[in-house]
């Protein structure tokens, strides 16, 4: 039978060592003949009895093998599914994903599956409906990528890294990181600092740049776990990089003789809808105030008097009174 097994952080198969990209000589030697079909961007191997596929844009060195638990129509693809043994630290891959799916790793966003890391080999899984339908091995891509370099926050906002952890330890509680829609990323770098457009008008406030300099989210078209909710609407957290377009947005409402809109006033939760949710930054009585702009009422509303008042009663909410608020994220609808 064959025997797919990760130890010691290597992967074996039946007991041969197999690093990426690896030969296709050698995977014949281990495996016996298969199909080959020289697609447009890749040459593709078929092992039709073992389900499993190879993949190597230059015809010989192999980037990924493929085990198939699903049949599926391509002209590529396996006659059966994999029936073999793959386990990982003589622990059956399937009873292994569970137990450490906190440990996988999203290699791209909306990554449903994630993969499991191990030195230099990439495990990676993709699901259907919650069920493993294949599973990619290949190089450990991540592992010589450099991890980045947030810039500390300011001593003087030191308050905002507790309010921060407790609102994603609340959060965790009910959504784990490998969900599809966890957007939640390491604080801003420099690089992302400096690209940040600064105007007269436009100049972020300090409490809200050390509030990103502590974690930062990822856009997602869809919805986001990191979020505000005000009178019964979602808000989502939006990522730095996007705040000055926002902004701009904004600015773009405004017309002769009308006040709607502060310049002073930054956004950095939006419904989704044209409204959002604002920091005042304007010097003087009301500064720090977190105001909501609802586009087609053209109401103003100050919601929390701090951004500390609206992540502490962001994060009450989420452990006293969560409500169905990440129903549709856990596909409860």
């Amino acid at each position: 039978m064959l025997a797919l097994t990760v130890s010691n952080n290597r992967f074996f198969i039946n007991g041969s060592a197999v690093t990426f990209p690896t030969d296709i000589q050698l995977l014949r030697q281990i495996l016996g003949d298969c199909r080959h079909l020289a697609a447009k961007a890749n040459h593709i191997y078929t092992w039709d009895e073992l389900g499993l596929l190879a993949y190597a844009k230059d015809g010989t060195a192999v980037e990924h093998i493929l085990v198939c638990y699903e049949i599926e129509k391509y002209a590529f693809s396996p006659k059966q599914v994999f029936t073999g043994e793959f386990s990982i630290n003589n622990t059956a891959i399937g009873t292994y994903y569970a137990a450490n799916r906190s440990a996988t790793r999203k290699l791209f966003q909306g990554d449903e599956g994630g993969a499991l890391l191990f030195d230099q080999t990439s495990i990676w899984f993709s699901l259907d409906d919650g069920n493993i339908q294949s599973i990619e091995i290949g190089k450990n891509e991540l592992a010589d990528v450099e991890p980045p370099l947030p810039i500390p926050p300011d001593p003087a906002y030191a308050y905002l890294q507790p309010l921060w952890d407790n609102w994603i330890a609340a959060t965790n509680e009910l959504v784990p990181p490998y969900n599809t829609y966890y957007n939640l990323r390491h604080g801003i770098t420099a690089q992302e600092l400096a690209n940040l457009p600064s105007t007269a008008d436009f100049q972020l406030p300090a409490e809200l740049l050390n509030f990103y300099k502590i974690n930062n989210v990822l856009y997602d078209p869809v919805t986001a776990v990191f979020c505000f909710i005000y009178a019964n609407w979602q808000y989502d957290l939006l990522p730095f990089n996007s705040l000055y377009e926002h902004w701009q947005g904004i600015q773009q409402l405004q017309t002769d003789g009308n006040d709607y809109a502060n310049p002073r006033w930054i956004p950095f939760a939006e419904g989704r809808n044209g409204d959002y949710l604002l920091f005042n930054a304007v010097p003087g009585d009301g500064y720090g105030q977190i105001i909501e702009l609802q586009n087609e009422a053209w109401t103003r509303v100050v919601v929390a008097t701090s951004l500390a008042d609206l992540l502490q009663r962001e994060t009450d909410t989420i452990k006293n009174q969560p409500g169905d608020r990440f129903d549709f994220i856990l596909g409860k609808k």
